[in-house]
């Protein structure tokens, strides 16, 4: 359906005028082998499965989409008898995969609220009582797991058979096929029983290996004539992958810079008549290979804001909550207006010309003051390998919201697992956040 939507208003906008320019019947053919091979190519993707309704994936549809503009754009070269218009596809191809993103993830949210867990697969947590740290309950919160049961790794087949029967018949699953299993392996060789039924009966089986939690970035697998190499999996942005994110830094940046210069100028009066002092000023941050680069920022606190901090800090129970999270909760040196340009964002404008200097990025990790990077541990100078962002994952994760810990957990998710497509999405997902100030202090 959002095809054909986009097909006709995108011809709408183009040929209403004057129809007689074009042969219907050629883009009518044209239009439908297209709309074959890109719905065949979301199918073979995985897209129509029901485990993948909850998901909305603009990689799935950019990557369809863009060889089925492949399969137009040589096609066509070869079609001299028939004049297709470049600005027409170009604009359609555009306008069907904004639409598609825009309407799955509104399907997706009303899939959502109609099936809830009911649309995900139903896993049985098996030894996950010798893990640490709540391993299970962080995979299942940031995984969306749907874990129903939990038992102890048995290494006897029988037992393993007569136990998922019993919790399938028990959950009221259709066949003990449609209840998968969620294995920690801690000890080597002990799994050999389990995979074995699983791979006969045809039983989702997914296994997290105890030594992926020894390293500090994503595993990628090796299969070599049937033996599981495990090695890093690291995805720092470096080459054409840096000049991509440089040149969509640069378009968003001057962009927004141009869109909200008027509201600039508004905060900026708004401040330098609500409070004395500088309207505008900056904050040391570390950048790219630590450098130390200078942040600006609306003026939202007090003029002597440094020197009310240290009085601050003689409270004990103060100075424990600001050295755990460099923050301080309901903060007394933030002025009045402060308060609202934190909650909306609105003091972080300026930095749109710190990303056209190339101190920030528009998506990155959190930038930090120097004295944070210890907090990093051994993961500082991975930190320190990209620029820190604008926004990023702890901003549309809750901002002031999220412990210190997880926000570290964030900023090196992103940095081993970047890609355009996942600036793009932190991207969409800042602005509800920034507009309803979800988690600002």
């Amino acid at each position: 359906m959002v095809y054909t939507i986009s097909c006709f208003l995108v011809g709408y906008m183009k040929f209403l005028r004057d129809l007689s320019v074009i042969s219907i019947n050629a883009y009518l053919i044209i239009l439908l082998i297209i709309g074959i091979i890109f719905l065949g190519l979301l199918y073979l993707s995985g897209n129509y499965e029901t485990s993948e309704l909850l998901k909305v994936r603009p990689q799935i549809y950019f990557r369809s989409l863009i060889y089925s503009a492949a399969f137009f754009y040589v096609i066509s070269f070869y079609l001299r008898n028939v004049s297709y218009s470049r600005i027409y596809f170009t604009a359609f191809f555009v306008v069907n995969f904004a639409l598609a993103i825009i309407v799955r993830f509104f399907l997706a949210k009303v899939y959502k609220l109609k099936l809830g867990d009911e649309a995900k697969l139903p896993l049985v947590a098996i030894g996950f009582e010798s893990s640490d740290d709540n391993l299970l309950e962080k995979l299942a919160l940031d995984m969306g797991l749907r874990v129903v049961a939990k038992t102890a790794l048995n290494t006897e087949i029988e037992d393993i058979v007569k136990s998922h029967h019993k919790l399938a018949s028990t959950l009221g699953v259709v066949s003990p096929r449609d209840l998968g299993m969620l294995v920690y392996e801690e000890r080597i060789g002990e799994l050999e029983p389990l995979i074995a039924y699983c791979e006969l009966n045809y039983i989702p089986l997914y296994i997290v290996p105890s030594v992926s939690r020894l390293l500090s970035i994503p595993l990628k697998t090796i299969n070599y004539k049937g033996i599981l190499i495990f090695g890093p999996q690291d995805l720092i942005v470096d080459g054409v992958s840096k000049r991509l994110k440089r040149v969509m830094d640069v378009v968003l940046a001057a962009t927004g810079l141009i869109l909200t210069s008027w509201l600039s100028v508004l905060v900026w009066i708004i401040v330098k008549l609500s409070s004395s002092g500088p309207a505008i000023f900056a904050q040391e941050r570390l950048g790219l290979d630590g450098r130390r680069v200078q942040i600006y920022k609306f003026r939202t606190m007090v003029v002597d804001s440094d020197r009310q901090l240290v009085a601050l800090l003689a409270n004990e129970e103060i100075n424990k909550v600001y050295h755990d999270n460099f923050k301080i909760e309901n903060d007394p040196r933030i002025t009045p207006i402060g308060k609202y340009l934190r909650k909306l964002s609105l003091d972080e404008l300026p930095q749109f010309m710190n990303i056209l200097k190339g101190d920030l990025s528009f998506v990155g990790p959190r930038p930090i003051v120097p004295s944070e990077i210890t907090r990093y541990g051994a993961h500082g100078n991975v930190i320190l390998r990209v620029k820190p962002g604008l926004t990023g994952l702890w901003q549309v994760s809750g901002r002031n919201d999220v412990s210190y810990e997880d926000r570290v957990q964030m900023d090196l998710y992103y940095i081993h697992n970047w890609s355009l497509v996942l600036d793009l999405k932190i991207i969409f997902q800042t602005i509800p956040v920034v507009l309803l100030g979800k988690g600002a202090m």
